[in-house]
């Protein structure tokens, strides 16, 4: 736990903000009130950070695999150095491993055997008593064991012999489930892998490859990480794969080799893909005043793999199927992500957190370095827009649970990558950045990575860093926004008296829930836009409500508060209906008018409303805004009067805005010209996710050949499968029979698809449970050996309410083996 606050954390009860998992509910008996469910995160154990009585050096890890038997075969051998006078027993996290035997001994010494127990914790207890063992004298222990995981390391055969793939998942609870380890994230390892492979499969992990020899049926192949990171970083993944090999100069001129191993025959999607990598490196390397520190980095594109994009030291592991081709870059270039994980090479794995209590640490940080390259790629739109994102994440969880970022709670440290550590995390980071300048701000963080570089910090580390950056306390801020819980909810109005040319301006906080401070101190600016242009006052809010008069000669065409986004605060301004619409017009940045198109759907009915925004539509330039207005348009009641403007945007040239058109006309409908419009969209466009959205408009707006362009889509390729994943998703609405519908739904849920095509048509079958062949079904995919399938089978089973559906998931519950699926149990 974090050295400040601790009572203050540690308050009795959990906290019961409402959250009702769909499978909780239907563990309900019928016609009783469900019981308010409360998410592993608060109603966890509370977790105090323990005092390893090892240090663990070195691993060195010899594996064999038979993949048709999903089985290793394994020899792990750990270094580890006593802290304390050692215990008679150690403990070791080891799910499920069968373990023949363990040996033990100093390193001058010959190991011994020595007794070792399976615990049904999941651990292995291993007896040193009879050992002569000492403080700071290393020893070795060698442990032989046999393993078939359900989760942690998986095996994925392949549609033809030779393909299959093995690969680990990566996370602070999966290594347990191959190897044995002391599981804490401030002990730093070295690690070492020897594996055995066929003669077709390459071994990918971190480090460097040391040596390879020829076995019989294969080789062997010995890889060395040499620098301290955690031991739950270990990832491994083997399979036959095309290698794309790239040599990239670092702003230090040192030359890093880069490497992506992708599947057989997709060497097209190197490029598209990761060709921006060179660029983030050199941009975090010289942001954080630290060379990259690992001797390569390689990336490997994995079937099915389920958390779609991990990191490792110097390594990265995606899932194929989102792998990138030259036409998706038209729709998204699919930075964003890839920078985070770039990121967490230096926000995670040069520092990791002294425990999981300060996970936010290295997640918000990871989260916002990829908006901070955003920002330098793309301008300062990119990076606000990219903390909005992170901050509806953030709010979207806030309806379900609050904590503080510094949080001790939890069943699976997993739990804590949440949208508080990752999205509210990155604000703090950001609001830190806002307070400090840019200068002294990234002086503070490049001091605060170089001093605890290859080792752990934690939050108080984090402050003590920023203060010396800063020359002065900060110990506020972060008793506001790290230790406690929340954000400033923000109602606020204004009124303009003529007579005394004033205006007053009133701002409430109303926010409410357990560990969230009733009052935050926070400094905004508002912006008041005139026709004589615009007047900035600069506010403090330290109390719960505000009320402060303001010079103003003329009335105000609109409002900004905080139009810099320097605070994180969900903030709701009450303007009229007028001077939203002048915001939408005349407002310079277009994050402010986009604004002004999500508020004034709460004024849909307005007759005039349709005016201003064929008007506003007129002049405007930026596409995200055009998208916004038109998607507005095609809200209103008066379909006769806006489809001429919807259509004559049909053809426009920015996909986001033609994506917007015919996701408007497909809420009606069709006309012979909204169809002509969705099926030369669908027929010929150069985006996939235009593509995408004229097949769903067909199909919902009742077009006649909605059918064969359906069928059409449903053979047609695309990145990410999107336009597979549109006919899936509007089956329903196609002028079929009924069971030739589940036909074509349950064909799409075979093995043979894409996991994204099949978890599509499962999440459609919903809506059949009550046919008994699709409930039986979905509850045989509840044994899919893929995840993500596993996934959608236990979330659809459990929208559909049918009793059997809640019957089968009870039974499922008790063997379902993958840790974080059992959450939604």
């Amino acid at each position: 736990m974090a050295r400040r606050c601790p009572d203050f954390l540690r308050r009795s009860g959990a906290i019961l903000l409402s959250l009702l998992a769909p499978a909780a509910l239907l563990a309900q008996p019928s016609g009783e009130a469900p019981v308010p469910y409360a998410p592993p995160i608060v109603a966890g154990p509370v977790h105090d950070a323990p005092h390893p009585a090892f240090d663990q050096e070195h691993l060195r890890l010899a594996l064999t695999f038979d993949p048709a038997a999903g089985r290793l075969t394994a020899l792990a051998t750990l270094t580890l150095t006593p802290l304390r006078p050692p215990p008679d027993t150690l403990v070791l996290a080891a799910a499920g491993l069968a373990v023949d035997s363990v040996r033990a001994g100093r390193l001058d010494h010959a190991a011994t055997r020595v007794p070792a127990t399976s615990h049904p914790g999941d651990s292995l207890l291993i007896a040193l008593d009879t050992l002569d063992l000492s403080l700071d004298t290393p020893i070795r222990l060698e442990i032989f064991y046999t393993a078939t995981p359900r989760q942690g390391l998986f095996v994925r055969p392949g549609s033809a012999p030779g393909t299959t793939q093995i690969w680990t998942e990566g996370g602070p609870s999966a290594a347990r489930y191959w190897f044995p380890l002391l599981e804490h994230p401030a002990d730093n390892i070295t690690s070492e892998l020897i594996v055995t492979v066929p003669p077709t499969h390459t071994v990918v992990a971190a480090g460097r490859t040391v040596a390879t020899e020829a076995v019989p049926d294969g080789s062997r192949v010995r890889l060395l990480q040499d620098q301290p990171h955690r031991a739950d970083q270990v990832l491994l993944a083997i399979g036959a794969f095309e290698a794309v090999q790239d040599t990239l100069r670092l702003p230090n001129g040192r030359r890093l080799p880069f490497v992506a191993y992708l599947p057989p025959g997709r060497r097209a999607a190197f490029e598209p893909t990761f060709g921006r990598i060179p660029e983030m490196l050199r941009f975090f390397s010289e942001r954080l005043g630290m060379a990259y520190p690992w001797p390569r980095l390689a990336v490997a594109a994995l079937r099915d793999f389920h958390p779609g994009l991990r990191d490792g030291t110097g390594l990265l592991l995606i899932d194929e199927e989102r792998l990138r081709d030259t036409r998706a870059l038209v729709d998204d270039p699919g930075d964003a992500e890839l920078a985070e994980a770039v990121a967490r090479q230096w926000a995670g794995h040069v520092l990791s957190p002294t425990y999981w209590t300060d996970l936010w640490l290295t997640d918000g940080l990871a989260a916002f370095l990829a908006a901070a390259y955003l920002e330098a790629t793309h301008g300062r739109r990119a990076y606000l827009e990219a903390l909005a994102g992170l901050q509806q994440a953030y709010l979207d969880e806030t309806a379900r649970y609050h904590r503080p970022l510094v949080w001790d709670r939890w069943t699976w440290p997993d739990q804590m990558s949440d949208a508080h550590s990752r999205g509210k995390g990155a604000w703090v980071w950001h609001m830190l950045r806002v307070q400090l300048g840019d200068d002294a701000f990234w002086s503070g963080l490049a001091s605060f990575l170089g001093r605890h570089a290859f080792d752990t910090a934690d939050t108080e580390d984090l402050r003590r860093a920023m203060e010396a950056a800063a020359g002065r306390p900060l110990a506020e801020v972060f008793d506001q926004w790290v230790y406690s819980a929340g954000l400033p909810v923000l109602d606020a109005r204004y009124t303009h008296n003529a007579r005394s040319e004033a205006l007053t301006l009133s701002i409430e906080q109303v926010q409410t829930g357990d560990w969230v401070p009733g009052v935050f101190t926070v400094d905004l600016t508002a912006e008041v836009h005139t026709l004589l242009g615009i007047e900035r006052h600069d506010l403090r809010l330290d109390r719960p409500a505000r009320s402060v008069t303001l010079p103003a000669a003329m009335p105000p065409r609109f409002v900004l508060l905080d139009p810099e986004r320097g605070v994180l605060h969900d903030l709701r301004l009450e303007q009229p209906a007028a001077a939203w619409v002048a915001q939408l017009r005349y407002a310079p940045r277009p994050r402010h008018r986009l604004e002004a198109t999500r508020a004034l759907q709460a004024f849909l009915d307005d007759p005039a409303l349709f005016i201003g925004l064929r008007t506003a539509l007129q002049s405007e330039t930026d596409p995200a805004v055009r998208a916004a207005i038109l998607r507005l348009i095609g809200a209103l009641p008066s379909a006769h009067a806006t489809e001429p403007v919807l259509l004559a945007a049909c053809d426009d040239e920015a996909p986001i805005v033609r994506e917007a058109v015919l996701e408007a006309l497909g809420r009606r409908t069709a006309s012979a010209d909204a169809a002509r419009c969705a099926r030369r969209r669908a027929e010929s466009d150069r985006s996939y996710r235009v593509q995408a959205a004229a097949v769903r408009a067909l199909a919902t707006m009742k077009a006649p050949d909605a059918v064969a362009i359906a069928r059409s889509a449903l053979v047609t390729p695309s990145a990410g499968e999107v336009i597979r994943r549109a006919a899936l998703a509007v089956v329903d609405h196609l002028d079929l029979p009924r069971r030739e519908r589940i036909d074509l739904l349950v064909a799409h849920t075979r093995p043979d698809h894409a996991v994204a095509v099949r978890t599509q048509a499962i999440a459609a079958l919903a809506a059949h449970a009550d046919d008994r062949a699709v409930l039986n079904r979905l509850i045989a995919l509840l044994d899919d050996p893929s995840v993500r399938i596993r996934e959608a089978a236990i979330l659809s089973l459990a929208a559909s309410g049918q009793e059997r559906a809640r019957a089968a998931l009870e039974a499922h519950r008790a063997r379902e083996p993958h840790r974080l699926l059992q959450d939604l149990l």
